[in-house]
């Protein structure tokens, strides 16, 4: 940077330079934003060599001109001129209404509509009349975007070059000349003599981001502390993209503002490190469910380097989808420690859509505290980390902490993540039949006791699919077999648990409803995470119980369809139409069967009506007739 301030000054005091300067990157790698943080004050201490009449010290105006979309030099000419002189693009507005004004009103004179009403050429007399460049400095920048369906690079540069060898004036060009084309090449020598190939420095970049925060700001400080963690995953996912950084300083506050209480330290740490890596992925322009599934490979217990059948492996053909889960591996493998990287959906959410709901964030929060809350600094806990990097362990002291280990699963001191990460420490050891170490029958059926002790009296967790690692999904040897049926039974036993769980949710709906309690009522439809349990509903058990309801709960009903199933949903699924005809049905029948129009139905037709709308909209956009 300090190359380019360098040049740019002595270019500046120069009295009659012929040439122009460039400032070459990447999309994204923070031209602009060094132009204007960096060199900005910079160049405001140059003095100008052109000095005005008055005794006062003239320093250089910066003009900030875009080449994009331009389609001809009398357009760069224009936006130039306005860029200069802002007040004259509001006074021709003024002017063209004016004159249009003329047209009605004769009363404002046709003198005035002359004055006014000047053709092209005469504006730009005026313009070229009041234009002075002498002690400016132009900034083209997005050379690489101008309209090549109507203007080439060479008439551009034969402009900028004309600028600079007869009038002398400072030009500095910014661009990518990555996607510059050969004509690009062959007359860019005669009008740029240096060009400065920027590549920002993101610590640097980093500090002036955080300026922008006051000195106390709990925020600042969170990234201060953090800033060699987030630059470390940027690096390693290959990022020099000052968007992507900005980016993430930007959106992680959302997420830095709903955490408080216990371990806000850890659960932050939890969040920044899968938050960071899917906004890197994501701005490289990875779809979102690709994504998903991708990232999760990063989880996966791969200890093919360890199995008989890893040449094998290294030498099959790999899809792109495979081969990308593999690159991500490698860049991502080293900030894996003793649990895994939990890829919440809500991250993927806010990354993509811009908005979490703040009671799904809380949900999110609270199963991560209450996970720190489990999982204190026990003497179990140290010993389980120290097999799940069982690699670490000093030769002398391998079967003592094996034995215990063991010991402790018998005992059933371990949650089941922990049981599982302990379980394929054990395989892997088996695999490489280090010290003739083996797992009995018995001892494999002893994990599984232990998986129910520990998930007896555990509800329904919603997101420990993503907690539990995966096995490496390619690996088909008698390892990976044996740690995904174990994995498989402890997701089965925490299905069951979600179907006694909504089987409950369900009784407890109807019971609100049949049972008048509104606020309960109006609760649930306030988690958006009830809709499923909302659908599973039989459609006639839901529409008998809201048909002899208070007023209220029907108009909870009302309210909560419209928050489930709103009317400007942008991509409803074919679910959501099956479930609103069903009710609908269900609906239409009981409000035929009746034979007067009781005030008691006025909110049923209200829900028909709002059924009628919403079904008609989610038709039109799955275009079905």
């Amino acid at each position: 940077m300090e190359a380019i301030i360098s040049i740019i000054t002595d270019y500046l005091k120069g009295k009659e330079t012929d040439y122009a300067l460039m400032i070459n990157g990447a999309w994204g790698s923070g031209k602009t934003y060094f132009i204007k943080n960096t060199l900005k004050p910079n160049i405001e201490r140059v003095e100008c060599p052109i000095q005005k009449d008055n005794d006062k010290k003239n320093t250089y105006k910066q003009i900030f001109v875009s080449l994009y979309g331009v389609a001809s030099i009398e357009e760069i000419k224009e936006r130039v001129f306005y860029a200069i002189n802002p007040f004259y693009k509001w006074l021709e507005i003024a002017s063209n209404k004016i004159v249009s004004a003329t047209e009605v009103i004769p009363a404002l004179g046709s003198g005035l509509k002359n004055v006014l009403s000047c053709n092209n050429k005469e504006k730009e007399k005026i313009r070229n009349a009041i234009t002075n460049y002498a002690d400016k400095v132009l900034f083209f920048d997005d050379l690489e975007r101008i309209d090549k369906t109507k203007i080439d690079i060479q008439s551009i540069l034969g402009y900028i070059n004309s600028l600079t060898e007869h009038n002398h004036y400072k030009i500095i060009v910014v661009t990518n000349d990555e996607v510059l084309g050969d004509d690009y090449k062959q007359f860019k020598e005669k009008t740029i003599r240096f060009s400065y190939h920027y590549f920002p420095k993101l610590s640097d970049i980093f500090d002036s981001i955080c300026e922008k925060y006051e000195e106390n700001n709990q925020y600042k400080i969170f990234l201060n502390k953090q800033k060699q963690f987030i630059l470390d995953i940027i690096s390693a996912g290959k990022c020099n993209n000052i968007r992507t950084l900005i980016f993430i300083t930007d959106v992680y506050k959302k997420i830095f503002e709903q955490i408080n209480g216990d371990y806000s330290n850890e659960i932050n740490q939890d969040l920044l490190l899968p938050f960071t890596l899917i906004s890197i992925e994501a701005k490289n322009g990875h779809i979102k469910e690709e994504l998903k599934d991708a990232l999760q490979s990063i989880n996966s217990l791969s200890f093919m380097d360890f199995l008989h059948n890893h040449e094998q492996n290294e030498n099959k053909q790999c899809t792109p989808e495979e081969e990308y889960k593999q690159e991500l591996n490698t860049k991502y493998d080293r900030f894996k420690s003793d649990r895994s990287i939990q890829f919440y959906d809500e991250l993927f959410e806010l990354i993509y859509d811009g908005y979490v709901s703040p009671n799904n964030w809380e949900s999110v929060i609270t199963n991560l505290r209450n996970e720190y809350k489990s999982k204190i600094e026990t003497e179990e806990i140290k010993l389980a980390k120290q097999i799940i990097n069982w690699t670490q362990i000093p030769d002398a002291d391998f079967s003592s902490v094996v034995d215990k280990v063991k010991s402790n699963v018998s005992e059933n001191k371990y949650h089941v993540s922990d049981l599982l990460r302990i379980y394929a420490a054990f395989i892997q050891i088996e695999a490489m039949n280090i010290e003739g170490f083996t797992l009995s029958d018995d001892e494999n059926d002893t994990f599984k006791e232990s998986i129910n002790v520990s998930m007896k009296d555990m509800p329904y967790q919603n997101l420990l699919h993503i907690q539990l690692p995966r096995w490496y999904e390619n690996d088909i040897s008698e390892a990976a077999t044996k740690y995904n049926d174990l994995r498989q039974y402890a997701l089965e036993i925490n299905e069951k648990h979600k179907k006694e769980t909504e089987s409950s949710k369900r009784h407890s709906v109807l019971y609100m409803i049949n049972n008048s309690e509104n606020e309960q009522f109006r609760s649930f439809f306030a988690d958006f995470n009830n809709k499923s349990l909302l659908v599973e509903i039989p459609s006639k058990d839901i529409i008998t119980a809201i048909s002899s309801a208070n007023a209220e709960i029907k108009q909870f009903f009302l309210w909560g369809l419209s928050t489930f199933f709103p009317e400007n949903l942008i991509n409803p699924s074919q679910n959501d139409l099956d479930y609103l005809k069903g009710i609908n049905s269900e609906l239409n029948d009981f409000l035929n069967k009746q034979t007067a129009r009781k005030p008691s139905l006025a909110n049923l037709f209200r829900i028909q009506n709002y059924l009628n709308v919403v079904i008609t909209k989610y038709k039109s956009i799955l275009k079905i007739q």
